[in-house]
């Protein structure tokens, strides 16, 4: 407080948010186990997971039609966390019949996310080669087939600043 008619308040704040997501199959090997070639890059002949353990669960196998899917989530494991550190800053002036007040807020944010999509592999299969969905699976033979949709590896880190400046004028009646 500078004197009666001006004040300043100073506010900070700090905010984190965590998340860690794991599959019931993560770090099983299963596919590798049930013969999927390819489908476990981080999985060695032992059926273990090499220290990455980013790949290593069941390859997701959706068949189309009357079929459940099969296979561990498209995002999982996944490790994320978020960081938010605030500061606000007014001046409020009251000058005779008026009340000013000017300010900024500040905030700063971190984002950090390793993870991979699909990173077990996803297969659709449709039918398309034999007639079956089903047959196409013991065949082997997919409709579509995707490994990985991250784009520069697992690992992103993101920074980005807002900031909000304000002014405020406010005519205040005397109440005459």
């Amino acid at each position: 407080m500078f004197s009666p008619n001006t004040v300043n308040q100073v506010s900070g704040g700090y905010n984190r948010i965590f998340n860690y997501i794991t599959s019931q199959g993560t770090g099983s090997c299963e596919a590798q186990k049930l013969g999927i070639p390819g489908a476990n890059l981080d999985c060695s002949a032992s059926n273990t997971c090499a220290p990455s353990g980013v790949s290593c669960g069941l390859t997701i196998s959706q068949l189309l039609g009357p079929y459940f899917s099969i296979g561990d989530r498209g995002f999982s494991p996944f490790q994320g966390g978020t960081n938010i550190f605030s500061i606000n800053d007014s001046l409020d002036m009251i000058r005779g019949k008026h009340d000013i007040k000017v300010g900024v807020g500040i905030r700063a944010n971190q984002m950090n996310v390793k993870t991979k999509g699909f990173q077990d592999g996803f297969w659709t299969l449709s039918g398309f080669w034999s007639g079956d969905p089903e047959a196409d699976l013991l065949l082997g033979l997919t409709s579509l087939a995707i490994h990985d949709q991250t784009f520069k590896g697992p690992t992103t880190g993101r920074r980005w600043k807002i900031f909000r400046p304000f002014v405020r004028l406010i005519l205040v009646s005397l109440g005459i």
